[in-house]
């Protein structure tokens, strides 16, 4: 399985002419640079109605036959996380993007991770005559646009066909929908099944779309966390868009600790080609989140490897020396955010 994916670090060939550009720029750096993630906005249960898939009752999950499956499966097992580090400035805002896609080998993890610098500015006089400053009307959504083409552009071009992917994030939600449905489309082509595992989220989708439930919980996952018992999962509901039949998942809440349980989410596309395949990939989740053991950050430990990665090479020194090229001097322990919402 090892000859399936080399180790390796990918630099963008653009990082570089970023920094050059940056150097050649006045930056006045508001404060050190800390990691940032994106923020989970999957709350789109207004734009579309969610019903049940199966009248099934909450399940049990088989975590010992998820071990059995990873061992005599021949479909290849990858988890992909990304971490990011945020310059803010009083010019723009500064994002390195450290994509992670993990492999799960027999005997370790081999990592590809992918490197990218952009530095984002609504000023059109910084802009000017720089190449690689992003001048744009809203930094937020224009640096979570390249976060998702770069996303996309490592996981369409590393994973090889005949394999299972797990992805930290919602596969429906307010940026990243399109990308994310074309991508799942051309993966399925590849004979690759992606499966995408939200662990933060507001959403009311279940509880809004009964009236038995609506009012009686702050959220699907308190619903899915009183209901549920350890190693269990709720019944397969789906959501579809009311005005975008392409945007739509099949979706079920996992629960492995007595804590927040994670849910778990696929296309409608992805469902119907892998039926017969997808409770075996339950119980592979199932085990992945026993594995990892964290009650307080549940997620499957092929993802949580893969985080770990993104991390690191961002702690790399070449990344420390890039920021001290251009007078930044970051902390490189700080605290995680989300994208900032001014």
């Amino acid at each position: 399985m090892n000859d399936v994916l080399s180790p390796q670090i990918i630099i963008s060939p653009d990082l570089y002419e970023t920094i050059e550009d940056l150097k050649r720029a006045t930056i006045n750096v508001r404060s050190n640079p800390y990691f940032s993630t994106p923020l989970e906005e999957d709350e789109l249960g207004t734009n579309g109605g969610v019903t049940i898939l199966d009248d099934s009752a909450l399940s049990d999950l088989d975590p010992e036959d998820g071990y059995t499956t990873i061992i005599n499966s021949d479909r290849h097992i990858f988890g992909y996380d990304e971490s990011m580090l945020c310059i803010p400035a009083l010019e723009g805002i500064g994002y390195f993007f450290s994509h992670s896609l993990v492999l799960l080998g027999k005997e370790n993890y081999l990592p590809v991770i992918q490197l990218s610098f952009r530095f984002y500015t609504r000023s059109k006089t910084i802009a000017n005559g720089k190449n690689k400053i992003t001048y744009c009307a809203d930094t937020n959504v224009e640096s979570k646009r390249d976060y998702v083409k770069g996303r996309r552009n490592l996981i369409e071009n590393y994973v090889p066909a005949h394999s299972v992917l797990l992805l930290d994030g919602p596969l429906v939600g307010s940026q990243v929908t399109s990308e994310n449905v074309e991508m799942n489309r051309n993966l399925l082509q590849k004979d690759i099944i992606p499966f995408f595992i939200v662990k933060n989220s507001e959403s009311l989708m279940v509880v809004d779309s009964r009236p038995d439930l609506k009012g009686r919980f702050n959220s699907d996952l308190e619903w899915a966390y009183r209901v549920l018992k350890k190693s269990q999962m709720t019944p397969l509901f789906y959501y579809q868009d009311y005005y975008n039949s392409e945007q739509n998942k099949v979706f079920t809440y996992m629960k492995m600790f007595d804590s927040s349980p994670v849910r778990v989410e696929f296309h409608r596309d992805t469902y119907k080609q892998y039926k017969n395949e997808i409770s075996k990939i339950f119980n592979v989740i199932s085990y992945q989140l026993l594995s990892q053991g964290d009650p307080t950050n549940p997620q499957p430990r092929i993802v949580a490897i893969a985080e770990e990665f993104a991390r690191k090479a961002l702690d790399m020194e070449n990344a420390k020396k890039m920021l001290e090229e251009i007078n930044i001097v970051p902390t490189m322990n700080a605290t995680r955010f989300g994208w900032r919402h001014e």
